[in-house]
């Protein structure tokens, strides 16, 4: 039957203490356990084994895991770049765009394992954040650095937590320019991109969503013109219909 014995052994260095076992009866071969200074760090080991081979368990696992050490931690920086270089759904300024929001993440927290982040810390960051920069850049900090977390498999997010709180946003209700003032503005503007902007104000357009209409794009009779899916925020093609003249 199986069996488990701690034999002393005399070194040049001390007494030593060798655990061995056998998976079955004399005809098994003796396995080697580990070797100990004293005879109470051998009895742990001894009792280790006799627990795995009681279980019908080759203990040679067991002591592979033992003897194997922690694994090798990845850090924040390196999963930022995994996680960038993984965004084949995106285009390359929305890249450029999460490597900016990343960055101060990675000042923070660049060398440390992403599992081993806690909330505590990343709600001190945001608040740090608060400090210097804008409510809604502090919000696509946070939001960067949530999607790189679940990237990485950090389950569950800490980055996610309702206690890392965000700070209030207080947005002005505009006032945009009355009818005089649009009309003074076109006078003193130069006739070159007096239609640009005349465009831009009628359709509701964004500036990079007017300069780069084309002939093609413009539907004169429906009086409307057309916004191509790279033109668009929201990577969709769209319709903006324009007052008749």
């Amino acid at each position: 039957m199986a069996s488990t014995f701690i034999t002393p052994r005399k070194t040049k260095s001390g007494r030593r203490f060798v655990v061995r076992y056998r998976l079955g009866g004399r005809a098994y071969p003796i396995q080697h356990a580990g070797s100990f200074g004293t005879l109470k760090e051998a009895r742990i080991r001894r009792d280790l084994i006799a627990g795995e081979l009681a279980a019908s368990r080759n203990p040679r696992r067991l002591l592979a895991e033992l003897t194997a050490g922690p694994p090798p931690t990845t850090a924040l920086t390196t999963c930022r770049d995994r996680f960038l270089a993984s965004r084949i759904d995106i285009d390359a300024n929305t890249i450029r765009n999460n490597r900016t929001a990343l960055k101060k993440a990675c000042e923070r927290f660049g060398d440390r394992d992403p599992a081993s982040l806690t909330i505590a810390e990343i709600a001190e960051w945001v608040a740090d954040l608060a400090g210097g920069y804008k409510p809604g850049t502090v919000q696509l900090y946070l939001i960067a650095l949530r999607l790189l977390l679940d990237h990485a498999g950090i389950d569950p997010n800490p980055a996610r937590d309702p206690r890392v709180k965000l700070p209030k946003r207080e947005r002005e209700e505009p006032q945009p320019p009355s009818g005089e003032q649009l009309l003074a503005i076109l006078d003193a503007m130069s006739g070159r991109y007096r239609l640009l902007f005349v465009v831009i104000e009628q359709g509701a357009l964004r500036l990079g969503e007017a300069v780069n209409l084309r002939r093609a794009d413009v539907d004169a009779a429906g009086s409307r013109l057309r916004l191509p899916r790279s033109a668009t925020k929201r990577d969709r093609a769209r319709w903006v219909s324009l007052p008749q003249c």
